[in-house]
């Protein structure tokens, strides 16, 4: 499990390189993420996280989610959901939404500071 300073937790698939106490990041894809307006009382994702939409991109079929940046600065998380789905849930910049992502589909990986 990786927990990041501000509190979040991220369960998946650890790499070869990951140590307890070291540098890591969780990586999936904005497909794999889905969108809720609350937090869902049952499901399988172990992943979810609190996010303030910060805006709405049409690329191709989907609609691109994205949240502000996070509190280290790093982009903020991205979700690709359809355009249906889109339209239900009636998203808008600076509403609070919860990505969830399943364990599976996170990959857990060690980084290095100060290498790109």
């Amino acid at each position: 499990m990786l927990r990041t300073q501000w509190g979040d937790q991220w369960q998946g698939t650890a790499d070869d390189g990951l140590a307890a106490g070291r540098p890591a990041v969780a990586v999936s894809t904005p497909r794999a993420v889905a969108v809720y307006r609350q937090p869902p009382a049952h499901g399988s994702p172990r992943n979810l996280v609190e996010v303030t939409v910060a805006e709405l991109q049409a690329r191709g079929s989907a609609i691109q989610v994205r949240g502000l940046d996070q509190p280290d600065g790093a982009p903020g998380l991205a979700a690709d959901i359809t355009a249906d789905a889109a339209a239900e849930l009636r998203l808008t910049p600076g509403e609070v939404v919860w990505f969830g992502v399943k364990a599976q589909e996170v990959t857990l990986r060690a980084t290095h500071p100060g290498v790109d």
